[in-house]
């Protein structure tokens, strides 16, 4: 997915088998991660620079030593009634990320259709910070074929198409243009082990993209890239992109980060994590009832507090009030408050860490 956070491209999906077999990856498959409701983990390594991508046909991977320094979460969703459904008339499915605070919003929905494959239609992107609001477009012309279905050990394919992208920054509009030619070859399988031990078999797919940029008034620009892409048959991928394009197919490689996704990812301590930043995540579900998932990072011992308000400012709940060791914390909160069901509406809850202050909102629906 191409999100602005650096993300991974907010979505992707699976493949596998055994070393010693033929590794097929299947549309029910692709079907069971793609359904609404599904919910993506994606994480990422930022500090990672290089790794051991094996060899060619069979073999193996160990990414176990893989740290969380990001994470975020989307949800697979019907496109019916997103803001730019009558845009993507073809669109199966969609995944949608929201960022949402009292001081700004983030909302991301990418548009994807599911015949004979997985294509990439598009995103929409909009960003609000105060009076200023910042919109990204990005539809598809022929479109990215990421996933060809059966999938298997030396399953190739390519694709070229235009990557039209409209930028509105309040009154304030751009576009530019891209062709892109993407080639992808399936070239080795084997055993992956991922971030916490977890062993699955996967298939490697080696991901060729050459874009040429058009921009008014603008150089032409090219730029190259080299993806490898580890997908296993439970959902869970690993993704790294190499810095040299002429780099080996074996072997260790420079990279620029790792990133991976979990899906039905349920106890989050079963991963190493090393936070780098304080940050407080988006609840999830969101709206609910009668329970929701708040999950806080803070990367050095402190004393954290998490509450929750109502609109008028009164506190409703004191969640957190506690020392913590540096790490990734989850914590559940009840609609109903000391024998009292909320009310629906929208609520605030707010993290203290130290110095460090941050504010979502959550909503209660009945």
């Amino acid at each position: 997915m191409r999100f602005k956070l650096n993300t991974l491209p907010v979505f992707f999906i699976l493949v596998i088998s055994s070393v010693h077999s033929q590794i097929t990856f299947t549309d029910d498959d692709l079907t069971n991660f793609v359904s609404p409701g599904v919910v993506v983990y994606n994480y990422e390594d930022t500090v990672i620079t290089s790794v051991n991508i094996g060899s060619l046909g069979a073999t193996s991977w160990d990414f176990s030593g893989l740290k969380t320094h990001k994470m975020l979460s989307e949800v697979s969703i019907s496109p019916i009634g997103t803001p730019l459904a009558s845009l993507y008339p073809n669109a199966t499915h969609c995944f949608y990320y929201e960022d949402i605070t009292m001081n700004h919003s983030s909302q991301l929905w990418t548009y994807y259709n599911k015949s004979s494959g997985f294509k990439e239609l598009g995103t929409y992107q909009k960003y609000i910070a105060g009076t200023d609001t910042l919109t990204f477009r990005d539809k598809k012309i022929l479109y990215d074929h990421r996933y060809m279905i059966p999938l298997a050990y030396n399953t190739s394919w390519n694709i070229s198409f235009i990557d039209s992208i409209f930028q509105s920054h309040n009154s304030l509009k751009v576009a530019l243009y891209k062709n892109e030619y993407i080639e992808r070859i399936v070239d080795a399988y084997g055993t992956m082990i991922l971030p916490g031990g977890k062993s699955v078999e996967a298939l490697r797919v080696k991901t060729d993209t050459r874009i040429t940029t058009f921009q008014t008034n603008l150089p032409m620009k090219y730029e190259r890239t080299i993806k490898y892409t580890f997908w296993a048959k439970t959902g869970d991928m690993v993704t790294f992109d190499a810095i040299d394009t002429s780099a080996a197919t074996s072997g260790v490689i420079s990279i620029k980060g790792a990133s991976w996704i979990i899906y039905n990812f349920t106890d989050v301590n079963d991963f190493t994590f090393s936070p780098t930043q304080f940050r407080l995540e988006q609840n999830y579900p969101n709206p609910f009832n009668p329970s929701t998932t708040i999950e806080y990072q803070i990367p050095i011992q402190s004393f954290v507090t998490l509450k929750i308000f109502d609109l008028l400012g009164n506190e409703v709940a004191v969640l957190v009030n506690e020392e913590k060791q540096p790490g990734t914390y989850q914590v559940e909160f009840q609609s109903a408050v000391s024998s009292r069901q909320l009310a629906s509406g929208i609520y605030f809850y707010q993290l203290y860490a130290g110095k460090f202050v941050q504010t979502r909102k959550l909503i209660v629906l009945r």
